[in-house]
């Protein structure tokens, strides 16, 4: 029963009118000529353009020549061997694909690598230009903490009463000190 229906099915599938092929180079067009000198099919575009001075005819003309052809073709395994070698063209730029994808991944990881010893370094560089800065400024502070503490210590020992025995040149740079380790704080603050 099962061969009856599959054998009905051919029947019909026969029967039934294939879509017509269309042209590879022009896909409006349908396939209605058979070039006997490359045995290929063609459209009537094709004709001025690929096919000049070839021996042509109809494809229903050519038939037998097509089917001649194919027999000729497939007992001569000529397509399985066009099939076999584009296989193997096929696997060898799957293989040639793999190596680039790994190359690539492998450049990139590199410079990624590169860039980030780049950043390690420069980070280093950074921070210690950084610390460099805060230690003077820190040395520089502690010159004024100085500074100010022998000011205090000489202004707690001068007496006011001997104020009129101190030479003036005394009195002067001794204002002068203050005032300008007064200002140099306060802009530091800042």
């Amino acid at each position: 029963m099962a061969d009856d229906t599959l054998e009905r099915e051919e029947k019909q599938g026969v029967s039934k009118s294939p879509e017509p092929l269309r042209c590879r180079f022009h896909e409006a067009e349908v396939y209605q000529i058979f070039c006997k000198d490359c045995k290929d099919f063609m459209c009537f575009k094709c004709i001025g353009q690929i096919h000049q001075k070839h021996e042509l005819s109809q494809v229903q003309d050519a038939d037998e020549a097509i089917r001649t052809e194919m027999c000729g073709l497939l007992l001569e395994n000529k397509y399985a061997e066009h099939l076999n070698s584009l296989t193997d063209k096929v696997l060898d730029q799957e293989k040639e694909l793999v190596q680039d994808e790994e190359s690539l991944t492998l450049d990139i990881r590199t410079i990624v690598d590169k860039m980030k010893q780049n950043i390690d370094l420069a980070e280093k560089r950074l921070l210690s230009e950084l610390c460099n800065t805060f230690e003077s400024y820190q040395t520089s502070l502690q010159k004024q903490k100085t500074k100010i503490k022998n000011l205090q210590t000489e202004i707690a020992n001068l007496d006011v009463d001997k104020l009129p025995e101190y030479n003036l040149n005394h009195i002067f740079s001794k204002i002068q000190i203050l005032s300008g380790l007064m200002l140099k704080t306060e802009k530091k603050m800042m």
